[in-house]
Formats: structure tokens, sequence, C-alpha cells
């Protein structure tokens, strides 16, 4: 048997149940949605603020310009619809019920209508002519085995009061702005009569409204709604008490008597339908919506039927009542089916016009039926007093939402995700174009080369170290040329041989002591020869202790010359060799690597003066030697002493006169230290290139003129991570919708 068969078989409360329970995975599909959106906005708004920030703290207008000029508001605006959209649409397919909606202006008649078809009287739905009439948004909810009504009052706290009912008429009447606590409201100074900038006939009808129905009567309901912040919902069993909460009642005057309902958000009434038809009980799952007083100068009405539409209403009954002389439309009609359209996708097949047969209207209800000015489903004329005439049409609707339901919901469904998609794709294209905008202001590149090279190539850092270092490289290269002798190291070589005059000779009672232990003056010395010896090598081996200071001076100077005219002292504040290991360690690896080369070898430099002095020397030394002294007539302590002192001097002087040439090879060591530096940084094949990497990774540490350029540098890179995390947000949103 055919699937549409076997349903036709299927009592129709299991064919309602089974649409019910076919929505609940698109629900949970279209809530996985809607967090991934949330998601993407929460990107998007961080996006916008950071844009925000940017625009207000950046000089320059072209900047401005081009930040102002950025679409990501108006996105966020649209995202915040759509998502809006699509909780509505995953309310709609979660509901327990399939909910036929009642619209019409007042006096239509939509609460007789519900009357028929609940089964419920005035107590709870009033519609007494010229009495009191229904003043709440409420929905009917069909319960089977429930006997009596049963009511839920959802009463309005003093902010929703304030957000929902008293701001419209603050917004529509420009009246200022809209109060923001009860006390607030009642402090405005609302006169009497209607201002002067309210034109109009219906604005002046609102503002009557405000003041008649809210302002003017505030005492009397104030205290439910300071009573009420924990969004109390009150249950309710017994009509007479429904109706002190649902019913509106006026004077004479059109003044109200009443004000419980002033504070009723919604209420919900629970009952079992009855099909007049058939005289039976109804199963089904069904809710009748229904949203009073539209049309009329209510403010936040139509706004709450749109959200509702939305949201609860599966298909519409919209009433109708034409008149007994004129057979028009209303424009208030007109305006009120369009605004009902736009809330509702499929509109037109999901809505079923009823015409009111009241009275003597039946050719107005005949001619409206043929004009069928307004797309929908079908146009029915009925007596909406009549339970059978209204169940005639509600099981027509029923039968029709049975075929065409399921095609509807994944036609909504299409048209919700294709709007979200395009919202998706325009985003991700906006990041795209968006995400190299900053690159086009900063100019960074053309500073740091103009800085680096200056205007002519040979100038800026590059120039300004150059020349620096080959300046001092050729003052040593002169001292060179000029054989200059190093006063300093002179002097240090005088002393050192001073030292020895001063420090190597034995006085008389010395001698005659050790010659007492040595069983003679010669062997004593001998000894004194040995001792002279190797405390004159000691020394003069001392010099190079002072070729090392002056090697670690030669460093220094470079390093001076690198931290202050190359800039670097931001890289490392060290001295001497420990400056060029610091700086070292920070050099990018290079395929030359000449930078790494010459800094390492000019760190660990170092030359052995000592054995150079030992070369010079050692033949003098000789003569210390006992072996080889040429002294042979030793007979007590005063040859001892003489001959020490002429061997010790004739020594000395020769040590002098060997040495103080070699005054001048300190210059030469430095010059020779300097000029392979130097040699190395300026002239190695690509060395310029390795300079111009390492300065631009440390750029801001070198040149301070980049800080500023630095900050915008940061903004971009901020800029560019909160692009790339939007942009990831956005392409998996649109990956994975509904």
């Amino acid at each position: 048997m055919p699937r549409d068969e076997r349903l036709e078989e299927m009592p129709r409360d299991k064919r309602i149940e089974n649409i019910i329970n076919s929505r609940k995975p698109f629900a949970k599909e279209l809530k996985r949605t809607s967090e991934r959106m949330g998601v993407v906005f929460r990107s998007l708004t961080e996006l916008e603020n950071y844009r925000a920030r940017l625009e207000s703290s950046v000089e320059e207008e072209e900047i401005k310009q081009e930040l102002s000029q950025m679409s990501l508001r108006k996105q966020l605006a649209e995202l915040m619809k759509q998502g809006k959209q699509l909780d509505i649409l995953a309310k709609r397919f979660d509901r327990d019920t399939l909910n036929i909606g009642v619209i019409g202006e007042t006096g239509a008649g939509k609460s007789t209508l519900l009357q028929s078809l609940s089964g419920l009287g005035d107590q709870v739905i009033p519609a007494r002519t010229g009495g009191a009439c229904t003043a709440v948004r409420s929905k009917i909810q069909n319960l089977p085995g429930q006997t009596e009504v049963k009511a839920e009052i959802e009463l309005h706290t003093s902010e929703t009061f304030l957000e929902e009912v008293i701001k419209p008429y603050f917004q529509k009447l420009e009246l200022g702005n809209p109060p923001n606590s009860l006390e607030d409201f009642k402090s405005q100074a609302l006169s009497q009569e209607t201002p002067a900038r309210i034109k109009g006939q219906k604005e002046e009808q609102m503002y009557k409204h405000l003041l008649n129905d809210y302002y003017f009567t505030l005492k009397h309901y104030k205290s439910l709604l300071e009573d009420n912040q924990n969004r109390k919902e009150i249950e309710i069993t017994k009509k007479e008490e429904i109706e002190e909460w649902v019913t509106q009642k006026r004077s004479a005057n059109g003044f109200l008597t009443n004000f419980k309902h002033l504070v009723v958000r919604q209420a919900k009434f629970f009952c079992q339908f009855k099909d007049a038809t058939m005289n039976m009980n109804i199963n089904d799952k069904i809710t009748l919506v229904d949203v009073p007083g539209m049309g009329d100068t209510r403010l936040g009405d139509e706004e709450l039927m749109l959200e509702t539409i939305g949201r609860d209403v599966d298909a519409v009954m919209f009433l109708y009542l034409p008149g007994t002389k004129r057979f028009l439309w209303k424009d208030s009609f007109q305006d009120l089916y369009y605004n009902a359209k736009n809330a509702l996708n499929n509109f037109s097949e999901r809505v079923f016009i009823i015409l009111n047969l009241q009275g003597d209207n039946q050719e107005g209800c005949d001619t409206l039926q043929k004009d069928r000015k307004f797309e929908a489903v079908d146009y029915r004329i009925i007596n909406c007093s009549d339970p059978q005439e209204a169940y005639k049409v509600f099981n027509i609707i029923l039968k029709h939402l049975e075929k065409r339901i399921q095609d509807l919901d994944r036609q909504y469904c299409q048209s919700v995700k294709h709007s979200i998609s395009n919202l998706l794709d325009s985003i991700e294209k906006s990041l795209i174009q968006y995400q190299n905008v900053l690159d086009r202001f900063s100019g960074e590149d053309a500073k740091f080369e103009h800085l680096f090279l200056g205007d002519d190539g040979h100038s800026g850092w590059w120039g300004d170290i150059t020349n620096s270092l080959k300046k001092y490289r050729n003052d040593l290269k002169n001292k060179c040329n000029e054989n200059e002798i190093d006063e300093d190291f002179k002097e240090k070589i005088e002393g050192k041989l001073d030292d020895c005059r001063k420090n190597t000779l034995p006085d008389i009672e010395k001698i005659k002591r050790r010659s007492s232990a040595k069983d003679g003056f010669r062997p004593t010395y001998d000894s004194y020869l040995s001792e002279i010896r190797t405390d004159i090598s000691r020394h003069l081996l001392g010099l190079d202790l002072d070729v090392q200071k002056l090697l670690d001076e030669i460093k220094e100077n470079v390093a001076k010359k690198l931290r202050e005219e190359g800039k670097l002292m931001g890289l490392s504040e060290a001295t001497g060799s420990k400056f060029f290991e610091e700086i070292k360690q920070q050099l990018p690896a290079s395929k030359q690597d000449n930078l790494r080369y010459i800094f390492n070898y000019f760190e660990q430099y170092d030359v052995s003066f000592a054995g150079l002095v030992l070369r010079e020397i050692r033949e003098y030394l000789t003569e210390l030697y006992p072996d080889q002294n040429s002294k042979t007539d030793i007979n007590n302590a005063e040859d001892v002493e003489q001959s020490l002192k002429e061997t010790r001097d004739e020594v000395l002087t020769l040590c002098k006169q060997t040495l103080e040439p070699l005054s001048a090879l300190p210059n030469q060591i430095a010059y020779a230290l300097v000029e392979e530096f130097t040699d190395h940084i300026f002239c190695s094949r690509g060395v310029q290139s390795e300079w111009r990497i390492f300065l631009r990774e440390n750029r801001y540490k070198v040149f301070k003129e980049l800080e500023e350029l630095g900050k915008w540098e940061d903004n971009k890179k901020e800029w560019k991570r909160l692009i790339a995390d939007t942009q990831a947000q956005t392409k998996l949103c649109s990956q994975s919708l509904f």
C-alpha cells in the first residue's frame, strides 16, 4: 500500500503527532547552527570593536575613511537578524503542537471564532459587543481530558513592561528617552493635552492610550509589577479569576475600570476542544494563537504579532468583517496582511481568509470572496459565532496542513539557509577584502630602507657605522705606518724592568745565612741566579696580561661604536667580548653566515704575547743559569752581591734593548684585528643583505624612529589575527549549515 494511503488510514491525531515528531531533528540541527552563528557573531563583534578603536585612534584621514567605510556593523546587524530568524525557526520545530493563528483587526470576530473552536466562554475569551474585550495575547491549547479550563498567566516584570509596552510609545511619538524604571515613568511630565508635535489622528489616539491606560493608572498596577521580579506565572482554574486577568472593562466614557490585564504578558489556556460538526472530542495536538487588538492604536502589539507568527504559527485564519454598504478592503487590513506575510515564509500557502458573515453583510462577503485581492489558500464565508461552520473551516485547514506542512517546513528551512549562506559568503568576501587593508598605510618598508641606506643608498645606518669603524681602523693604521710606539705599553715594559731591579737582589746578611746552609758562597750565588732568572721571567711574562687588556680595550672600542653609531644598544648593553657573544646569538642563520663568522672570530680572538717575549729574552736569560754564568771569582758575600747585581743589570739592559721595539706591536695587533673585522662586516659577499635581514627583524629596538610604526605593525598583526579567526569561524559555520 502506498505511503500516502497508509497515512490516510491513520487517525488524524496520530498523523499530526508524526508531523510534530518529524520536526524535532530539524530543531536540534537549527540549534547547532545557531550556536555556530553565535561564535561567528562574537568573532565579528571583536573585529568590529577593534576596527572602531583603530578608527578613533589614528590621525591620518585616509586610514580613518578606509576604516569607516567597512561594512562590519551592517553585517553584524544582519547576523543578529538571521540568528533571531534561526532561533524562531528552531522554536517552531521544537513545539509539541501544530498552531493555528487567528488574526484580524479589533472587532473582526476573532474572540467569537476562538470561542466557537475552543468551547470557552466570555469569562476566558471576552466577546461581548460594546462591553468587555480580550486584553492579552493568548494561546489556547487542546488538552485531551482537560474538561475544565486551566490558565497559566505570565506576568510582566518591571523591565519587560517598560521595554515591551511603554518604550514603543516613547519611540513612536518621540517623547524623549524611554523611562528606565517605574518611578522614572511616574515622574515623566506627560501633559493632559496632546503635545503640538504629535500630528495625525492615529498618533493622537496612541498618546491618549499611553496617558489614560498606563500613565494615569500606574498606581493601580505598579505593585503587581514590583512584586514580580522573579517572572511569576499564575496557574488558575476558576473562570471568574481568569476573567480578572484577561479582560479589560471600560466605563461609558472609555476609561479603564480594571487593571490587572495591564501586567499580563501572555496567557495560556488548556482545555478539551470539541468538534461541533461531529459532536466529538478532539485529540489532536493543536493550539490556537490569538494576538488581540491588531490594527488599533495600542503600540507593541503589531511587533509582537509578527514575532508570534514567525515563531508560533503554522497556518493562519485571517478574519475580515465586510461592510453592509461599501464592499471594500480597508487599508488597515491590507497593511496587516502584508506585515503578516513578511513575517512568515510561504504565507500565501498557509493563510485562509475568513469573511465573517454577520447580520446583512452577505453581499459584502460574496463580493470580496470573488475579488480575492490577497493571495491565500482559500476564501471562506462563515458565521464565526456558529461552531459548526467554524469547525468545517478548521478541519479544512488541518487537512491542508497534513498534506503541505512538511513541504512548507522544508521550503522555510531552505529559505532561511539560503539567506544565511548568502550572508556568510558576503562576510567571507568582506574579510578577504579587509585582511590586508592596513598594509597600505604603514610605509614601514620605505622608512626602514631610508634609515638603513639613506636616500643615496650609501648613507643612513650603513654609512654611519661604516664611516665610524673605518675611521677607527685608519687611525690604527696610521700608527702602524709611522711605527708609532705605544707609550702606555712602553711604560709597562719599563715598569716591569724596574720591578725586577727592585725585587731581585738579596742583602749581605741573607747571602751569609744562605752560604752557611749551602756550604759555601758559590752554591749560594748559583741559587740566587736561578731565583733572579725566574723572577725576571715572571715579571716580563706579565706583559701578556697587558696585551690581553689592550685586546679587551680594542674589542670594547668596536663594541661601543656598534652600540652607539650602530644603534645596537637595544639588543645588548654588554661590553667587550660579551657584547659580540650576545649579538652573535641573535644573528639569523644565512647561506654565507658572514656576520656569525666574524662576530665569533672577534669575540674569541686572542694572541700569546708571552711566547713572543720568551723567544726574545731567552738567550739573555742563559747568563742566569749557573752552569752558563761567566762569573768565576766568588769568594765571599760581597762577591756574591756584586756579581748578582752586575749579571742582573746586564740581562735587564739586554731585555730592554730587545723589548722596546715591541712597543709598537700592540698598535699593529689592534689594526690587524679591526681591519679583519671591518673587512668582513662590510665587504663580504652578501653581508649587506645579512645586515638588512638582521636589522629588519630587530628594527623597533634599533631604530627609535620606527617605534610608532612598530605599534602600527602590532595593530596589523592583531587585525590579521582577528580576521583569520573570523574567517575560520565563518567557514566552519558555512560548511555545517543545517
